[in-house]
């Protein structure tokens, strides 16, 4: 009832998003301010300017020895992206702070651009989803940080679907695409993203095949055979690679350096009482999914959280939302929520801190912005799961639609 009354209070969108900038500056008074000590004092990015100002230009591919952190960017693609951004800044900014405010400029400048694509009307969850993804993003993302870099590929992602004149199955084998070149170019373990697309689609394939509804039992299902490729791929692992098995082993139930002294961090709950095996790992992941996904944990430790607890709770709504409603999604909005999806999956098998998920979380928000149907998608009419269509059918319908 009470989500009933906060859909009826709508807004003129072109109007709230012109709060973008206001939203970004209490982003920052937070960051500065209640987080300065964990975000501010101790950010790698402190190290970045040196690298940034003195060393020569530099690409590289893959980086299969950084698999859990990815850090191969970190070392070339990531230093040569912020060169780019000086460049662009005029060779302004010389030190964290500078680069950060300029970084800052110019992600919101791209975020405001992005929020005009808004529908015309939102209601006022949709509106707090907006502010909070803002302030979020200004918080932990519009830093010197592998963040902004990694925001770049969403924002691909973002122009991939919002295209009018790409069928759906163009746009899902497109986005495949631009998630291997983040593979190649920035974490090299974001190929799990795309080995998940794969099975939650065949899972989405297999309980629509015999249901004509969602509902919580199968939303549940859903999820246990999604899980059980963990539990699979790492029972492979066990037989035939067992230091990959080991990787991923530690780096679901150990702390990594940047996460061990972290208020934040997931405690395992299954592991330490029934022993450690394939199937109580297993178990652990899927808790650590849905503790991810709905962080109540967060509460406990004091109010500067539960902006956040908000924030991943409204985006929780929306994927079950759309889940739910998968036969009448458009086609974009059913390729986002995949990927969003995909993405919690691979990341609950590295991310172990409730800060750390969310930080790495905030950068997909374009992505979040057509899963919850907040950006206006338009000659999107074609609906996967549903039926059958023609290339030149959907363009046609497209072209029409576009007219009108």
């Amino acid at each position: 009832m009470s989500l009933d009354i906060l859909k009826r209070v709508r807004f003129k969108s072109r109007q709230f998003i012109l709060l973008v900038p206001l939203f970004i500056l209490i982003g920052k008074l937070v960051r500065w301010t209640l987080m300065k000590s964990t975000l501010v004092d101790m950010s790698q990015g402190h190290g970045y300017p040196d690298a940034i100002l003195n060393r020569p230009w530099s690409f590289s591919l893959f980086g299969i020895d950084e698999l859990v952190e990815g850090n191969i960017g970190q070392g070339d693609n990531v230093i040569t992206f912020f060169k780019i951004i000086r460049k662009i800044c005029l060779n302004i900014p010389t030190d964290f702070y500078s680069f950060e405010v300029c970084i800052t400029i110019l992600l919101g400048i791209i975020m405001f651009l992005i929020l005009t694509k808004t529908k015309p009307l939102i209601d006022l969850l949709e509106a707090s989803f907006i502010a909070l993804v803002v302030m979020v993003n200004s918080v932990y993302c519009f830093s010197l940080g592998k963040e902004a870099f990694q925001m770049i590929y969403f924002i691909a992602l973002f122009l991939c679907l919002k295209s009018e004149y790409i069928s759906p199955i163009k746009k899902l084998l497109l986005s495949i695409g631009i998630i291997l070149i983040s593979v190649a170019t920035f974490r090299t373990y974001y190929a799990l993203i795309v080995l998940f697309i794969i099975v939650i689609i065949a899972c989405f394939m297999f309980v629509l095949s015999y249901t004509e509804y969602i509902n919580w039992s199968r939303i549940t299902l859903i999820l246990v055979l999604v899980s059980l490729f963990y539990l699979l791929m790492m029972g492979a692992l066990m037989i035939i690679n067992g230091s990959l098995y080991r990787l991923f082993h530690d780096s679901l139930l150990y702390s990594s350096a940047a996460t061990a002294s972290s208020n934040t961090y997931i405690d395992n709950l299954i592991v330490p009482y029934l022993g450690d095996n394939l199937i109580t790992l297993w178990m652990e992941y899927v808790l650590v999914i849905i503790r991810l996904s709905i962080p109540i944990e967060l509460i406990v430790l004091g109010v500067k959280y539960w902006p956040f607890v908000l924030y991943q709770s409204l985006m929780t709504y929306y994927a079950v939302k759309s889940i739910v409603s998968i036969r009448e999604n458009l086609p974009s909005q059913n390729i986002a929520l995949i990927i969003y999806m995909a993405f919690l999956f691979a990341s609950a098998s590295f991310e172990v801190d409730f800060g750390a998920w969310i930080r790495h979380c905030a950068v997909t928000f374009p992505v979040l912005l057509i899963m919850t149907q907040i950006t206006d998608i338009e000659g999107d009419l074609e609906i996967p799961f549903s039926e059958e269509y023609e290339e030149e059918e959907y363009k046609e319908i497209n072209e029409k639609n576009y007219k009108k």
